[in-house]
């Protein structure tokens, strides 16, 4: 009430995040000479996703955001830092913020096709809520496979998997386990955080404001919460300044643009870090604490400004989607060839048919190791030489069943095993047995040689 009544009477509009913020711009400071962000803005959050997707080295990625009008001034500013900072876009989709039961197929679907995996969301708490039920229900490969979901600001926080009774559904649980995004700073190592914390769980519960909940001290304390407290501290030392430092009476009408000069002038150390404000009336510095799901909590793995600094960043701290503790690629090692699927078909059984012929010839070269054929062709040879050719017939598989099916990093992988393998053995064996051929026909010449010098 305080923040409302000192904004109200010197005409200091409230400031919220979303679209009162996004208008409220630098080259819009004549029209709103009395503004004052008490929040760091969106728009400034966004530039700075940009430059931690920059900073991870993902050149590549796909955007999924909602359509509301307030995201739509967020979205164009983050595309417009994409841009400056070379990030491809490769897919973009937006759906109707607060749809309930649509279906995102065709969303997902042309995720898959961009073969970006990167992914990130832009939208509210409960639009994050309809990715992850389509998400689970039409394509749950995007969370394997090295994709990455990266979100900001709503998505981040733990009311994302719990449901009205405060309890987790663990579908969402699992789902957002390895997530990483942005959110506002708090310092929660701070003296003053570290009281404010213990007054807030210690407050008694208030049947007006149902939905904060003071006595689960696992709850994250709400991001404007922090703002408001600061911001309600920020007025009360411009005024205590006013009063009893400047000795000037903040009552009278033409001290109003006194109150205003010393507010910009403030700075203090808040429960969101050192709470001061630019000449246009934005909070500065904007830092943003990076987090990352971890079980039960999200933890803090870095910080980055608004203007893209990695003021840190614990690398070997993160998780990534599904648990996974490697970085993800942008995009896949190499492309996945589109070959029709009947073809694929052909290629994966022909292949299967050639490794079990390799299987047999290898069973019969072993069998039949004594007979004067095999034993004069040396059996060792010709059993690794076939052991390469099932091996390279074998290689096949893999990539076509990637692209039959969602398979496994390890699988993707698999068939320059394979090949390398069969092409060692191969190569190898023609090899020794050359220089083996070679060292046998020396010997033979040498033998003629000494033969012949005897007879002379």
């Amino acid at each position: 009430m305080a923040a409302q009544f000192v904004a109200r009477h010197y005409k200091i509009p409230q400031i919220s995040y979303g679209a009162t913020s996004a208008i409220f711009t630098a080259d819009q400071s004549e029209q709103y000479p009395y503004f004052l962000r008490t929040i760091p803005d969106l728009n400034l959050e966004l530039n700075a996703l940009a430059y931690f997707i920059h900073k991870q080295e993902w050149h590549n990625i796909a955007l999924l955001y909602t359509s509301d009008r307030p995201n739509f001034h967020n979205v164009d500013r983050f595309i417009n830092s994409t841009k400056s900072l070379n990030i491809t876009i490769l897919t973009r989709r937006a759906f109707v913020s607060g749809a309930v039961n649509i279906s995102l197929a065709d969303h997902f679907a042309e995720i898959k096709n961009s073969k970006a995996r990167i992914i990130v969301f832009i939208g509210t708490l409960k639009d994050q809520k309809e990715v992850i039920r389509n998400c689970l229900e039409l394509a749950p490969e995007l969370i394997f496979n090295g994709y990455q979901w990266i979100a900001v600001h709503n998505s981040m926080y733990r009311a994302v998997y719990l449901n009205s009774s405060r309890g987790i559904e663990q579908d969402n649980y699992k789902w957002v386990q390895g997530l990483i995004g942005l959110q506002n700073s708090a310092a929660t190592n701070s003296p003053e955080y570290k009281k404010y914390r213990k007054e807030w769980y210690s407050t008694p519960f208030d049947i007006e404001t149902p939905s904060i909940y003071p006595n689960d001290t696992k709850e994250d304390i709400p991001i404007i919460a922090n703002f408001a407290y600061d911001a309600c501290l920020m007025f009360a030392h411009a005024l205590h300044q006013m009063i009893e430092k400047d000795k000037i009476d903040p009552t009278l009408e033409e001290n109003r643009s006194s109150y205003l000069s010393i507010l910009k002038n403030i700075s203090f150390s808040g429960v969101s870090g050192i709470v001061s404000v630019d000449r246009n009336g934005d909070r500065s510095p904007a830092s943003f604490d990076i987090l990352n799901f971890q079980n039960d909590s999200l933890v803090k793995i870095g910080s980055i400004t608004g203007e893209g600094y990695l003021t840190s960043f614990n690398e070997t701290a993160v998780i990534y989607m599904h648990g996974n503790r490697i970085k993800p690629l942008d995009l896949p090692s190499r492309p996945i060839i589109k070959i029709s699927r009947w073809i694929m078909i052909s290629m994966i059984t022909g292949s299967i048919i050639c490794t079990i012929l390799s299987l047999f010839m290898i069973i019969l070269t072993y069998s039949l190791r004594q007979t004067p054929v095999f034993k004069a062709s040396s059996p060792t040879f010709l059993i690794l030489m076939l052991i390469g050719v099932g091996c390279l017939t074998l290689s096949v598989v893999p990539r076509s069943l990637e692209g039959l099916f969602s398979t496994s990093t390890v699988v993707c992988i698999l068939d320059l095993w394979l090949a390398n393998i069969s092409y060692t053995l191969i190569i190898g064996t023609l090899l020794i047995a050359d220089i083996e051929q070679y060292s046998s026909y020396q010997t033979e010449n040498e033998y003629i040689s000494h033969k012949g010098t005897h007879f002379i």
